[in-house]
C-alpha cells in the first residue's frame, strides 16, 4: 500500500513539475539559438538542415515555365536552353538539375549538356564563390556539387544549353 502511495505521490510531482521543465528547456534553447551555439535545435535548424530549392524557368517554343517541378520530357525537347535559380545552405551539397532532354549515351564523353554557372548578389553585400562542380553522367539530370562549409550556401544561376541546337 506504501509502495502505491509513494508512486502515486512521484507521479503527481513529476505532473506537476512537467510543464515547468518543459518551458524551462524551451527558455535554455531560445537562449542558446539567440546566442548562436550551433549544436542546438535552433542551430541545427539554420546550419545543419537546409532545404535545396531548385526553381526552374523555362521558355521558348511556345512555353513559359517557372516551376519547382521540371519540364517533362515533351516541354523540354521545345526549348534549347533551361535556366534553374537553385537554392543551398552552407551543409547542402547537391542539387539535381532536370533537363529531361534523354542525350544519347555519348553525351557524357562530350560533357554535354553545355552548363554556364553565375553566383547572386546577396542583399547583405557578402561575397560568394560556390566551388560547384556538375556531373553530366546521367543524359536526364545535371548533378549540380557543392562545397558545405561554412559561407558556401548560397543562390546561384545555372543554365544548360542543349546540344546540337539553334541556339549553339
Amino acid at each position: 500500500m506504501t509502495k502505491n502511495v509513494c508512486g502515486a505521490v512521484l507521479l503527481v510531482i513529476a505532473l506537476i513539475l512537467a510543464p515547468f521543465s518543459l518551458i524551462a528547456s524551451v527558455f535554455l534553447l531560445a537562449v542558446a539559438g539567440a546566442l548562436n551555439f550551433p549544436k542546438t535545435l535552433p542551430g541545427l535548424i539554420g546550419t545543419e538542415a537546409g532545404v535545396v530549392a531548385v526553381t526552374y524557368y523555362v521558355r521558348g517554343g511556345g512555353l513559359n515555365i517557372v516551376s519547382t517541378t521540371p519540364p517533362t520530357a515533351i516541354q523540354a525537347n521545345q526549348v534549347f536552353k533551361q535556366t534553374a535559380l537553385i537554392s543551398m545552405a552552407d551543409a547542402d551539397t547537391q542539387a539535381l538539375f532536370t533537363h529531361n532532354w534523354g542525350l544519347d549515351a555519348s553525351a557524357p564523353q562530350f560533357f554535354e549538356p553545355e552548363i554556364l554557372e553565375y553566383a547572386l548578389l546577396t542583399t547583405t553585400g557578402g561575397t560568394y564563390q560556390s566551388g560547384l562542380t556538375f556531373d553530366v553522367t546521367n543524359t536526364n539530370v545535371v548533378k549540380v556539387n557543392k562545397l558545405n562549409f561554412l559561407g558556401t550556401g548560397g543562390s546561384f544561376i545555372v543554365s544548360v544549353r542543349r546540344p546540337h541546337s539553334l541556339g549553339q
